[in-house]
């Protein structure tokens, strides 16, 4: 909300990557270039930021090298500890949401069985409502690709 009133923004990181997660799905179509790629160089630790891909993937139709980068990104953090349901959503999210726009059925399967592992994953008492909407999402849309 006030970044149209900055005349000249600061040159830090934490500006620049709070504006990213800020803004990351956010729908407006942003061109970040190289900007997630220069965030992740600078911290390679940075879940958020992987995170934040997922959701930039999910509002904007992105080309294929973002596409490998963001799902390179999530193998890479799906390997380190710890690693939630939360974060195992997001990448199933991201598998399922690629499968089912280039109508790739292996895609959407590695998908659902993320969101799958991610609602056994979840910590007992905390919600998985929406998980399991989008795991009966991509079912449904995983039966269309098979017709």
């Amino acid at each position: 909300q006030g970044w149209s009133y900055i005349r000249k923004p600061p040159h830090s990181y934490e500006f620049v990557r709070r504006g990213f997660l800020f803004n990351a799905g956010d729908g407006d179509c942003h061109n970040y270039g190289d900007l997630p790629n220069r965030l992740l160089a600078k911290d390679s630790n940075d879940l958020d930021v992987a995170l934040a891909l997922v959701w930039e993937y999910r509002m904007n139709r992105l080309d294929d090298k973002f596409v490998k980068f963001m799902l390179d990104s999530l193998e890479r953090f799906s390997k380190k500890k710890p690693w939630a349901a939360r974060e195992e959503y997001a990448y199933g999210y991201a598998l399922a949401t690629v499968g089912i726009r280039k109508k790739s059925a292996g895609y959407l399967q590695k998908g659902i069985d993320k969101v799958e592992n991610a609602i056994e994953i979840q910590i007992a008492g905390f919600p998985t409502t929406t998980m399991q909407e989008g795991l009966a999402y991509f079912k449904e849309e995983l039966k269309k690709l098979k017709k």
